[in-house]
């Protein structure tokens, strides 16, 4: 993750990251959202006009954040509070 062609695509050097031609996406809930709006046909997401459209971003972009804190504080030991 810190050589120089991995850095040339996320300089954090954290992963993941996609790769999709020209576009570079990092960040766990960008990847998912942008494959899901990608492949909207699949249903993976509500359709762009949805009612649902607001409450699956809220969801989706909580569980990016605390959620996702929560988890790596108790990987890395430490007491979630």
């Amino acid at each position: 993750m810190h050589t120089a062609e991995y850095l040339a695509i996320n300089p954090m050097g954290k992963v993941p990251a996609l790769v999709d031609g020209e576009h570079i996406i990092t960040e766990t809930a960008a990847i998912c959202v942008y494959l899901a709006d990608k492949f909207i046909e699949k249903g993976l997401a509500p359709a762009f006009n949805s009612p649902q459209r607001a409450a699956y971003y809220r969801w989706f972009f909580f569980t990016a954040g605390p959620i996702e804190a929560a988890f790596t504080t108790h990987a890395m030991g430490l007491p979630v509070r």
